[in-house]
């Protein structure tokens, strides 16, 4: 009956905490997609926001740094264009993704 008793124990140690994790990275789900972090995409600087969200949940948690903090440097194209794109302004070129987005949004 002990035995029975410890192993029941266990399990019910082992659910509850299971259930704490899953708690736990669904709060980190809900929070990176919130309107606070704008789809973490780089409109409105979405992706720093999360980014360092998930850098204090790091650290919080004990991960180990990439080096000196919990960032690393990537690039990825904004906007790729099929054709020919080009924008001037008093005979200025902008570049598209460096000077200006392009946006399907109305205001």
């Amino acid at each position: 009956m002990k035995n029975l008793i410890t192993i029941l124990l266990s399990l019910f140690t082992i659910s509850s905490s299971i259930a704490q994790d899953v708690n736990y990275a669904l709060n980190i789900v809900n929070v990176l997609s919130s309107e606070k972090y704008h789809g973490r995409g780089y409109v409105k600087r979405g992706d720093a926001k999360a980014a360092k969200y998930i850098a204090k949940q790091f650290k919080t948690n004990g991960v180990a740094k990439f080096g000196k903090n919990y960032f690393q440097k990537y690039s990825f194209p904004i906007n790729t264009f099929p054709n020919i794109l080009s924008v001037s302004i008093d005979g200025n070129e902008l570049i598209p993704g460096k000077d200006y987005v392009v946006s399907l949004s109305a205001k």
